[in-house]
């Protein structure tokens, strides 16, 4: 090989590696008619959490004499397969009822995608202009809605007492009849789109195949007993989209029932709770998804009582998981209920001096986890300076244990706010702090409000939850 010859191959090589060096892109274009806003979000999903990964002004465009709006996003070549989400904004209506904003979502399997649609009806306008994954799975939502439709005009009808009994029966064999023909169709989908991202979640639309001649209490309690027969909760993929926690929530709702009190509602829930989390616990970190969104979902309902069943029966089923989560902390916290004891510890204060919790209890001590970054406690703790003001601290006291890892950043904050008399103690190692992990401290600004026996009175989220607790 000559010289100019190897300078030709070592060129190329170079050029080669330069390009495999950089990870690919893919472009997502989307364009928008009826957008009153330019500003377009772009996001992933895993369950029911979305994380913002792009923002976009979009420029207007025109085309056939109407205004559109395009936004253009890149997608890295590194990004999972899985559903992302695009907001458009809200609507006047949405605003002035703080309703969701209008959005859509869309699969992203390594390839570029083109995508029209309707400001006013963004999920049930879509034409897929560039896409293989979405082409299919857009269709695939649309005729699986006509299936579905019609299955629900047919139990209307079924369940209309107007009708004649003669017509009923004759509705109910229509529906048997469409419900497989529901139930083929998704296979078949499966099956066409079989090397398709799309095809993995296509067999979560699966319903249990239910007789119309069974009468609605049987139909109710064969769709409980039957719901996970056909749906598979063991692929991983699938965490990066809405449809785990999806399924969850639909199963969970169909417990709820009218005219229970809220203690009959939560033994009800748990039963729910006990049947899903024995369905989804062939792999680990969608086991894990699964938890965290119903211990999730019952905090935000307080359902106190389900919460603490299921911290006594699942809290350290999720070791299994690879990922750090904050999941079991959530459950450990449950256990600490008023009436338990807190653990004792000794941590050092602004002047590095070792500083004990039960030497320094009075009658009432509040123990306060925060943070210099935690902009909930900046603002909480000044209300909480002026509550205080106002009561005998010769019997109350408060501990404010901060989750800093900084301390000049943490001493700075303490002269700040002007807390320098209360006990200010950190070990500077924020959430693996031994104290942190003691408590379960998932979250700031977290209060316990103890007696001088260390006897949890009561966990206020907010000052004038610790007026009531403390009075």
């Amino acid at each position: 090989m000559n010289f100019k010859m190897l300078k030709s191959a070592f060129f190329s090589i170079c050029f080669f590696v330069c390009l495999t060096s950089f990870p690919q892109s893919y472009s997502l274009q989307v364009l928008i008619k009826n957008q009153p806003d330019k500003k377009i979000i772009l996001g992933s999903l895993r369950g029911d959490r979305f994380t913002p990964i792009d923002t976009t002004e979009g420029e207007v465009f025109q085309r056939g004499g109407l205004s559109y709006i395009k936004a253009e996003f890149r997608l890295a070549g590194s990004g999972y397969p899985g559903m992302y989400r695009v907001i458009l904004g809200q609507t006047l209506y949405a605003q002035v009822m703080n309703e969701p904003p209008q959005q859509f979502d869309f699969i992203f399997n390594h390839e570029d995608i083109a995508i029209e649609t309707d400001f006013n009806h963004a999920g049930d306008s879509i034409a897929v202009v560039k896409s293989e994954e979405n082409k299919a799975w857009f269709t695939f939502k649309n005729k699986e809605r006509l299936h579905t439709q019609r299955l629900n005009q047919l139990m209307q009808f079924i369940n209309d007492p107007q009708n004649s009994e003669e017509e009923i029966q004759e509705k109910r064999g229509e529906y048997n009849i469409a419900m497989l023909e529901r139930e083929e169709f998704i296979n078949r989908s499966i099956r066409e789109n079989r090397n398709l991202f799309a095809a993995k979640i296509m067999p979560m639309y699966h319903e249990p195949l239910l007789d119309a001649y069974l009468s609605e209490k049987e139909r109710i309690e064969a769709y409980k007993n039957e719901y996970f027969n056909n749906l598979d909760f063991s692929d991983p993929a699938l965490i990066n989209t809405t449809y785990y926690t999806d399924k969850v929530i639909h199963y969970i709702q169909v417990y709820g029932k009218y005219g229970l009190t809220r203690q009959q509602q939560e033994n009800e829930f748990v039963k729910a709770v006990d049947v899903v989390l024995a369905n989804v616990s062939k792999n680990p970190q969608v086991y894990e998804l699964v938890l965290d969104y119903i211990v999730r979902g019952f905090e935000r309902l307080g359902l106190d009582n389900a919460l603490a069943y299921i911290a006594e029966n699942y809290s350290g089923s999720t070791c299994g998981a690879d990922e750090k989560t904050t999941l079991e902390r959530r459950l450990g916290a449950q256990k600490m209920v008023p009436g338990s004891i807190v653990p004792d510890f000794t941590m050092n204060d602004l002047n590095g001096d070792p500083v004990m919790l039960s030497q320094v209890l009075k009658e009432k001590t509040l123990i306060l986890f925060w943070a210099s970054w935690c902009p909930h406690c900046c603002l909480m703790i000044p209300e909480l300076k002026k509550w205080l003001a106002g009561i005998d601290t010769n019997s109350f006291e408060v501990v404010a244990v901060s989750l800093d890892t900084s301390k000049q950043e943490w001493q700075n904050k303490v002269f700040d706010l002007s807390i320098e008399s209360w006990f200010n103690l950190s070990d500077l190692k924020e959430w693996d702090g031994e104290t942190a992990v003691a408590y379960n401290i998932y979250a700031t600004p977290t209060m316990f409000l103890i007696d001088e026996g260390m006897k949890i009175l009561g966990k206020p989220l907010t000052v004038k939850e610790l007026k009531a607790v403390a009075d």
